[in-house]
């Protein structure tokens, strides 16, 4: 989390320095410098994960999956073409795929620990980014069932009246 929050400022300077990496502004945009970094940190947890799998470490597989499963989430919610998927691909239908993706990796997490006794902290941890990546894809399937629905009501009306005290 440490890597992406320091990505994220790199990435939201309003004046990005260039010079001397190899980037040009006028052929390469902020927003594939990201999904670079996004590829790249997959790979990393994707080989941590080979070699904590190899040490039988169940505490660093686990929080390795979380960090993958961040990684889906943010492409999820990503706004441009990451690898992968067309530029003819619906994004909700890659919003969703990204998040099942997610839940994946959450749900192995728990497999490889077992139970929760041999690491109550990161059980838990796992357990509530589950429960949140599970909300949040519920969510996204509501609203593209509702979308697909001939109701002439915007979705985000139809929110604001299940709301209280809006």
């Amino acid at each position: 989390k440490i890597l992406l929050n320091e990505g994220r400022l790199v990435l939201s300077s309003d004046s990005p320095n260039t010079e001397g990496i190899g980037i040009s502004s006028g052929s390469f945009g902020m927003s594939h410098v990201s999904a670079i970094m996004l590829a790249s940190a997959q790979f990393w947890f994707m080989e941590g994960l080979k070699q904590f799998t190899a040490g039988q470490d169940l505490r660093n597989i686990a929080l390795l999956r979380c960090n993958l499963c961040q990684c889906c989430k943010i492409r999820a919610n990503a706004n441009v073409i990451l690898p992968g998927f067309n530029k003819g691909d619906s994004k909700e239908c890659n919003s969703e795929v990204f998040l099942q993706e997610a839940v994946d990796h959450l749900v192995l997490a728990h497999e490889t620990m077992g139970q929760r006794d041999s690491d109550p902290m990161t059980w838990d941890m796992v357990s509530e980014e589950l429960a949140a990546t599970l909300l949040v894809l519920g969510v996204r399937r509501r609203q593209s069932s509702k979308i697909g629905t001939t109701s002439a009501e915007p979705v985000m009306l139809q929110a604001l009246r299940l709301t209280p005290g809006a």
